[in-house]
């Protein structure tokens, strides 16, 4: 081991970050003295992610694993904040990277939401974790990155704000891809999960779009519907949307979603969302 810093276990609920837990308890990654698992609740999860995020808390507290779901200290979820917040007439939001039409461009907005929703709630609750047991404020964060995901986790490197956080990624070290780490999670589990991001993210691919069904398409209609005119907020050169075709989502072709894989992360490349 390199090291014998506190090491946090970021899970998202996805096909990697299950990959970091299950080899970690399997012994295939050395277990650290202090070791913790915590989950960022944005409460937009695909309706699997919970399921998997409940089977995922069982294991780890098997193995003896703290598991500590982290929330955000205000909002009940990130949908809600962003229906609130447009029907108050706020001027502000910790919004999702909108696509804006521009009326023959397209533009697209920054991205708050993660930090707000992801990043913060698990900081605090791993600077909560490290005063329990005693240690100073000085962690290695494990994130879930595989090898086939460089560029995900150098922009992360490039994002780090805190000196007292380091960033490593097992995945990478150890050299497994995403199709590596599918592969052995369905040998040690029988499965692997299907992606993770929230039901609404502007990232999704056409394919993940045409994966949201149910309940899930529903809410991200919902808050599609709800973010056309955002002149309040200071974004007016055109109605806003979650899809980067530009059209309502519940125009958007259904596109063929055989695969339970769906792993393509082309959209999404800032890397801190996981974190």
């Amino acid at each position: 081991m390199k090291n014998q810093l506190p090491v946090c276990i970021s899970y998202s609920g996805g096909t990697s970050s299950r990959w970091v837990i299950e080899a970690m308890i399997r012994g295939v990654i050395p277990r650290p003295q202090h070791v913790a698992v915590f989950s960022a609740q944005t409460g937009e999860e695909h309706s699997w992610t919970y399921v998997d995020m409940n089977e995922v808390e069982v294991v780890c507290r098997n193995a003896g694993l703290l598991f500590t779901k982290c929330y955000h200290p205000k909002h009940s979820s990130l949908g809600n904040h962003i229906l609130e917040a447009v029907s108050s007439g706020a001027t502000r939001m910790d919004n999702p990277p909108f696509y804006i039409d521009k009326g023959g461009s397209r533009g697209q907005i920054g991205q708050r939401c993660s930090r707000e929703f992801k990043t913060y709630p698990i900081r605090r609750a791993v600077s909560k974790w490290l005063k329990s047991i005693r240690m100073p404020k000085r962690v290695e964060a494990w994130i879930g990155f595989a090898a086939d995901e460089l560029n995900r986790a150098q922009k992360a490197l490039a994002k780090r704000d805190v000196q007292w956080e380091t960033l490593d990624f097992p995945g990478i070290r150890y050299g497994r891809t995403r199709a590596m780490q599918r592969a052995e999670l369905t040998a040690w589990i029988g499965h692997a999960p299907k992606f993770s991001m929230c039901t609404f993210c502007p990232h999704k691919t056409p394919e993940r779009w045409a994966a949201t069904e149910g309940k899930d398409l529903e809410r991200a209609i919902e808050v599609d519907e709800n973010i056309r005119n955002l002149d309040e907020f200071g974004l007016t050169d055109g109605p806003a949307y979650l899809s980067d075709r530009l059209v309502p989502i519940s125009k958007l072709p259904r596109y063929n979603a055989s695969s339970d894989d769906l792993r393509g992360t082309d959209g999404c490349e800032g890397g801190r969302c996981f974190l």
